[in-house]
């Protein structure tokens, strides 16, 4: 059974973590930089101190790094992040050959998340955390119909079919994905 790779993206307080909670299993690696903030630093989930930033960072390129070779005997990876810019998910896809899963919540659901538990977090400065993400990600959208992405690294299609960067991208609502999936493939 192949590996599978997993971009799980959207704003902050959209509900990443609690979707990929509910998907992977103990066979799964999940990785998520504030989950390594709080791992290395133990000073909790959102307080992601700039002295252990580098050594963080390094321990997010050496998971990403073996998630890429597909090194060990995991069976899925979840990537979590907010990934705002659509050339950095694109590329991050290109380079994991990853399905983006976009968790598509509103700015209003996600403020209110904040406020019922902000998990030691600033709210204020959160809130304009929100805001700034879901701004980045509205300007790059390409389509009304961004329910679910998937991305799809394809190397047997007839050269008319392929992108610049030989990635199909695929949007499409939920209640089609089956069938445009079928003639993808």
């Amino acid at each position: 059974m192949a590996k599978k790779v997993y971009l799980v993206y959207g704003s902050p307080l959209s509900g990443k973590t609690s979707y990929v909670n509910k998907v992977s299993t103990e066979k799964d690696i999940i990785l998520d930089i504030d989950k390594l903030f709080e791992s290395v630093s133990m000073c909790g989930m959102y307080n992601n101190s700039k002295y252990i930033s580098f050594n963080v960072f390094r321990i997010r390129k050496l998971l990403f790094n073996d998630i890429k070779s597909r090194l060990g005997d995991w069976e899925n990876a979840y990537i979590i992040g907010t990934y705002p810019k659509k050339e950095q998910r694109e590329k991050i896809c290109l380079e994991l050959d990853a399905i983006l899963i976009h968790i598509d919540t509103d700015k209003k659901e996600c403020i209110k998340r904040l406020y019922s538990d902000s998990g030691g977090r600033d709210r204020d400065k959160w809130i304009k955390y929100i805001e700034n993400i879901l701004m980045i990600m509205k300007n790059n959208q390409t389509t009304q119909e961004r329910v679910i992405t998937r991305s799809f690294f394809i190397q047997n299609l007839p050269n008319k079919f392929r992108t610049s960067h030989r990635l199909l991208k695929i949007n499409c609502r939920l209640f089609g994905l089956e069938k445009v999936l079928k003639h993808a493939n």
